[in-house]
């Protein structure tokens, strides 16, 4: 979510859950248009002041922490490739990092997908489309943060049970294994919204 604006999904576009947004704070639902949080009152701007970082550029993958081999990030940038050409309008991103145990996954996350710069080959438009994995190797916990345009195609509580369901094969010396079951079950997903709504990725819903 994008400091709650109007995520303006189109009807070119498949939509699961359109119009309905996640509040990073309380996880309740903003309406799009709104400036804050009904529930918590938080508004995007507020994220700023919360993390004392200099936010990354946003690459495909953030190893923060530096545990991913060198099989294992091949093994997940194959697998973004095949998820982007599957569904070409979502861009993924995964971000490893060591935090503390009481920072929240969801703020930092909508965090990186706000305050990190566009980099040289990618576009606002395309941030908007970000699906983002971001991974607390200190405490094994882990969250999706999508932007505006991404947010309303799954569910939050889809979400979840998809990293519930990826949990288990989460292993602290070789992370790339669950996060590559994570881009397999989220394709999985994206594909039972097209059979849903009788669409094919990009393509019109049916009438």
């Amino acid at each position: 979510m994008n400091f709650f604006g109007n995520p303006g999904v189109s009807s070119d576009h498949l939509s699961h859950n359109a119009g309905v947004l996640i509040c990073p704070s309380c996880r309740g639902n903003v309406q799009p248009g709104h400036s804050h949080c009904q529930s918590c009152g938080f508004t995007g701007a507020d994220v700023m002041g919360l993390f004392p970082y200099a936010p990354p550029e946003l690459s495909p993958v953030l190893d923060l922490v530096g545990v991913l081999s060198a099989g294992g990030l091949a093994a997940i940038q194959a697998e973004m490739k095949r998820s982007l050409k599957r569904y070409p309008q979502f861009q993924w991103r995964v971000v490893l990092a060591a935090l503390p145990s009481e920072m929240s996954l969801p703020l930092f996350g909508f965090w990186l997908i706000n305050a990190c710069p566009i980099g040289a080959e990618e576009s606002p438009k395309q941030r908007a489309w970000t699906v983002l994995l971001v991974v607390n190797t200190s405490t094994e916990q882990a969250s999706v943060v999508s932007g505006y345009a991404a947010e309303p195609y799954i569910s939050d509580e889809i979400w979840k049970n998809t990293l519930l369901e990826v949990s288990r094969f989460w292993k602290a010396e070789n992370p790339a294994l669950a996060i590559v079951r994570f881009l397999k079950m989220s394709r999985k997903q994206l594909g039972l919204t097209c059979i849903r709504y009788r669409v094919k990725p990009g393509k019109r819903r049916a009438s």
